[in-house]
Parts: structure tokens; sequence; C-alpha cells
């Protein structure tokens, strides 16, 4: 299955409720963007957009779509065709890690603490699983800094 087919199988309406301002089909739309980001002048606009719909990036949160959304954000970073997308999922799972927390007020099914801890798990899998040896500079430098924060984090 093609990580576009994974993202349609998703029901993301599972989320609604999670948070006033989330959106479903937004958080749908933005994903797909993100895998068929191909351009560096749409990488900042790509950002925004997924991390608008999968939280408040002004306010520096994520709601509960992130159980959801975070494995399709590292299996771009991990296998997208491109290095503009997987530098773009790269940026966003670095700010998930170093500044972002978990905004789960309205949701019943997981904790705060729950929901930061099963953020941080999923991307520390990633970053000690992930052969970075082929990845370009910018994106070693992502991948350099993500494995020292999570190196300090033990």
């Amino acid at each position: 299955m093609t990580i576009q087919e994974k993202i349609k199988t998703i029901d993301w309406t599972n989320h609604n409720g999670c948070n006033k301002y989330y959106n479903s089909e937004k958080c749908q739309k933005s994903l797909l963007e993100l895998i068929l980001l191909n351009k560096e002048s749409k990488i900042t606009n790509t950002y925004d957009n997924v991390l608008f719909s999968i939280g408040n990036n002004h306010a520096g949160t994520y709601y509960p779509v992130i159980l959801d959304a975070l494995d399709i954000i590292i299996e771009v970073a991990r296998n997208a065709q491109n290095e503009i997308a997987r530098n773009c999922a790269l940026e966003i799972i670095s700010d998930l890690s170093f500044s972002f927390e978990p905004d789960a007020e309205n949701y019943k099914s997981i904790s705060t603490e729950e929901l930061y801890e099963f953020v941080q798990n999923q991307i520390s899998c990633f970053i000690w699983n992930y052969d970075f040896e082929f990845e370009s500079d910018r994106n070693q430098k992502l991948l350099n800094d993500l494995k020292e924060y999570f190196q300090k984090r033990k």
C-alpha cells in the first residue's frame, strides 16, 4: 500500500471534536501535499499546512490526530522519493520533538502525558532505526540534532 493509499484509508473524522480548530479534510489534504512536495518554493507552505492541520503551529501544539498523522510524517521522512519532501517531514518531526506540546484537553481516549510520550517514543524509534548515511547534508544535520536530543533524554 502506498502512503497516499494509507492516508485515504484512515478515518480522519475519528479525531473530530479533539479540538474546535481540527478539520479532518484539511488534515488529509495537507498530508497528501507533504507526500507530493517536490519544489523548494513550496516547502514553507506545506510545512505550515501540516502543522496547522495536526495542531496549532503558532501555539506549538499538536492534537490527538498525531496518533495517525505521525506515522505518515515519519514514512515521508524515511521513504519520500525526493529530498525536499523528506526535508520538510524532518523539519516537522524536529518541531514536534523539540518545541511542540500536546493539546488533548477535550479528548477522552488519551491523556496529555500519554500523547506526549507516544510522540517522543515514535520519533525516538524512527531516529535510532533509520540509516541516514545517504541523506543530504541538511537532512543529516536535522537527524543528528534529533539523535543528540534523544540521547540527552535517556
